[in-house]
């Protein structure tokens, strides 16, 4: 039975009839279209055709001219510049973005990322050791660094420049005041223009494109972008602006196969016989590139990004595929254990806090995305280990994780992140404090009807206007994520023809509404399957793809949620 309520927006005919005969779609598109509040002319066109052309100038980001600068005076000394990176896809794409485009124009790079369980998260004071043996005197930090004041003040101190590019939340103490340049959209005294929702690799490619437009010549600025769009995703920044545009180009690049490494992942991954989209990214190629910094090494994943062989990049591939399936059981392990710990609770906290010697650190934090998703609560998973935990937290709609850990920083030895994610250490002592204060914050933040699950409804249509061309004005508003959902629509009173459930996970199903009979599929619907019983009528929360399959194409929704007829309003 259904727990969500659907927030069901009111028609706006006029508005609809508007944007419909002006942009030449149907009406159904134009109902979503207007649920989203768009409704000038030009808005929507940019939204339909997203262009590249009108990239602002990377010396509007703060710290680029600084930064170009410094890098100038690498080039002409020879000095050697280290790109420090981050062992997630956002972390790994972008330092390979800087790293080829550094060596493209002349620049003597190399490169390091953190192993995730000896050294942890960013650049350290004891990162600085690797740093001399590396002969590096510049050091960029990618998606990390914002909060490194110790370091970076011990790299000054060493003779060592560090440029900070990073994304993350600037701690209230502010960035490292020591720092040759910092880069970062969102820095206080003067934001980037464009806003602040870049991921970490975007930041990179900001500076990439300044270094390039001061040294390189003709150097092309579309190949980087297949880095972008693995980054900007997996890393779930708002497809919004120009992260829209960055990723629907960069999708494209992915595609089109120009990078051997990126081909390589997608054979891996089986996807090289479907199109490139942003879910597949999400699904299936970022969960590889991640699979080496959480259960492997980081370095594979770089390796596999600049390699320019071509078997050696498939083996590279192949490994991330086999570390992927192991990734995969470690994490189903891990949810089971913390399912089964919430089950006994008498009744759920405001946020979920669950620690076990026995977790993998680096696959807690896909674990905590799950446990929230399954009990609607913000969560956070540590592994524990020698008194001490490390962990990883996940939010819910709503709620501001790293506002909150501000709240706990007295608990704390360490923590980072945003508002959606989190990264913390701590003293074992300390975990049931946290979990009291955690729960405390967000039962004040989210209040008497935070926690209902809500599932926003871009439009109610009628089964005549579901069909393949449908389908297709929907693929225009591509590619969906954060901040830019794939339209959810409703369909009410059908009739249930027939289901079937394959490999006891999911669901498949016919119904049938007016005179048109429309199949689809419910993942991991399963345990839900008697709620379409063959002649129940029922209101039905889908989103509307394309199946290609045998050379034909159709109309398949792709069922959310399922109410009694009458009741999904």
């Amino acid at each position: 039975m259904s727990d969500r309520v659907w927030i069901v927006p009111e028609p706006r005919p006029d508005l609809e009839r508007e944007i419909a005969g002006r942009h030449g779609l149907s009406r159904a598109a134009a109902r979503i279209l207007a649920a989203r509040g768009l409704a000038a002319a030009a808005e929507i066109e940019e939204y339909l055709a997203p262009s590249p052309s009108g990239w602002p100038d990377p010396i509007l980001l703060p710290g680029v001219l600084e930064a170009v600068e410094r890098l100038a005076r690498a080039k002409e000394r020879g000095e050697t510049v280290l790109v420090f990176g981050d062992y997630d896809v956002d972390g790994v794409t972008g330092t390979a973005l800087l790293v080829s485009v550094f060596r493209a124009v002349g620049i003597n790079a190399v490169w390091r990322i953190p192993d995730r369980l000896s050294e942890g998260y960013g650049l350290q004071s004891s990162s600085l050791e690797a740093v001399q043996r590396s002969g590096a005197s510049v050091v960029v930090t990618v998606d990390n660094g914002i909060g490194a004041t110790e370091a970076v003040s011990a790299a000054a101190g060493l003779g060592i420049d560090v440029i900070v590019t990073d994304h993350h939340e600037i701690p209230r103490a502010g960035p490292p005041a020591r720092a040759a340049a910092i880069l970062h959209p969102s820095l206080p005294e003067r934001p980037w223009p464009q806003g602040v929702a870049l991921a970490g690799v975007g930041v990179a490619y900001v500076l990439a494109r300044a270094v390039i437009d001061r040294f390189g010549g003709a150097f092309p600025h579309g190949p980087l972008l297949d880095l972008v769009a693995l980054g900007t995703v997996a890393d779930m920044a708002p497809l919004t602006g120009w992260n829209r545009v960055l990723v629907r180009e960069g999708l494209a690049r992915i595609a089109s196969g120009d990078r051997l490494g990126v081909r390589a992942l997608v054979k891996a991954a089986g996807c090289d016989k479907r199109p490139i989209t942003a879910g597949v990214v999400g699904f299936y190629l970022g969960p590889r590139i991640n699979a080496g910094g959480r259960i492997g090494t980081a370095g594979t994943s770089l390796e596999l990004l600049l390699e320019e062989d071509e078997a050696k990049a498939a083996a590279f591939a192949a490994t991330l595929d086999g570390l992927n399936r192991e990734r995969q059981a470690m994490e189903e392990e891990i949810v089971q254990d913390a399912v089964g710990m919430v089950e006994e609770w008498s009744e759920l906290p405001g946020a979920i806090v669950l620690g076990s010697e026995e977790w993998h650190p680096g696959v807690i934090g896909i674990g905590a995305a799950r446990v929230a998703e399954r009990f609607h609560r913000p969560t956070l998973l540590l592994s524990l280990s020698n008194g001490a935990g490390k962990g990883s937290a996940r939010s819910i709609p709503g709620f501001d994780l790293y506002g909150a850990l501000c709240e706990c920083a007295d608990l704390l030895d360490k923590f980072g992140g945003h508002r959606y994610a989190a990264g913390v250490t701590l003293r074992t002592e300390r975990v049931p404090a946290l979990a009291g204060r955690l729960s405390e914050i967000a039962l004040r933040e989210m209040g008497e009807d935070g926690f209902l699950r809500r599932l926003k409804i871009d439009a109610a249509l009628s089964a005549d206007e579901i069909s393949l061309d449908f389908a297709s004005e929907i693929e225009r508003f591509a590619p969906f994520g954060v901040g830019n959902p794939e339209p959810v629509l409703v369909l009410r009173n059908a009739v249930v023809l027939s289901t079937s459930v394959l490999k006891e996970k999911h669901v498949k199903f016919w119904v049938e509404a007016g005179s048109r009979r429309l199949g689809g599929i419910a993942w991991k619907f399963a345990p839900r399957a008697a709620e379409l019983a063959r002649g129940a009528r029922v209101d039905l929360a889908f989103t509307c793809g394309i199946n290609e399959w045998n050379g034909s194409r159709n109309v398949q929704l792709e069922l959310k949620d399922v109410k009694a007829a009458g009741r999904g309003d």
